[in-house]
């Protein structure tokens, strides 16, 4: 499964909050604790074969939801990164993520770590957000507070393979445009890279 995504900075939560009320499904609310395992050195650049690759990550999530009836759970998903447009610059187009995704869960997060830390994974980085969740058409929108960086609006679109992100890119704009949301505060960089930033900074 791809998750075909975009993420931008937001300046007005209450404002937008208002705006996604009245178009789109409300789902709840969700806290997401993450971290984030690599390969080792060789076996991560051998595996990102692609430009704008990261290679293979692990993240083990936990979340906390107020209205499923298993309020929390671990997952497991294994992810290969990829950014379509780099900076969406040159080309106009705006930074997409366009993410390789297997999940499933697990019952016990350290049992899962051990046997991943034997298997040569390392952690890298820990990330932590509030998000409230909609539904419009077949776009998963979260509004979140992401601890350290502020508010994003992130906007997903799942798909079976990894090949029309064109018409996902236009669609995801579409929605942006609809929140009031300039198209300029889309944010290029993924999460990591940003939290890198700030820790270096600190």
């Amino acid at each position: 499964m791809y998750e075909i995504e975009l993420k931008a900075h937001v300046y007005d939560k209450a404002a937008l909050t208002e705006k996604l009320n009245s178009f789109a499904e409300y789902r709840g609310n969700v806290s997401k604790y993450d971290s984030y395992w690599k390969q080792p050195p060789l076996f991560s650049l051998l595996s990102a074969k692609k430009s704008g690759e990261t290679g293979t990550v692990i993240r083990i999530r936990i979340e906390k939801s107020d209205t499923e009836k298993n309020p929390l759970r671990t997952l497991v998903t294994c992810k290969r990164k990829q950014r379509i447009a780099g900076s969406g610059t040159d080309s106009g187009k705006s930074p997409l993520e366009v993410n390789e995704e297997h999940e499933f869960t697990v019952s016990d997060a350290t049992a899962f770590e051990n046997l991943i830390i034997n298997a040569g994974f390392s952690p890298f980085l820990t990330k932590s957000k509030e998000c409230s969740q909609w539904v419009y058409e077949d776009i998963l929108i979260e509004l979140c507070a992401v601890d350290g960086l502020g508010d994003f609006l992130e906007a997903e679109i799942l798909r079976e393979t990894g090949s029309d992100t064109d018409a996902a890119r236009i669609k995801l704009e579409k929605l942006f445009e609809k929140c009031g949301i300039p198209l300029e505060q889309i944010e290029p960089m993924y999460y990591s890279e940003l939290l890198a930033i700030k820790n270096k900074k600190s």
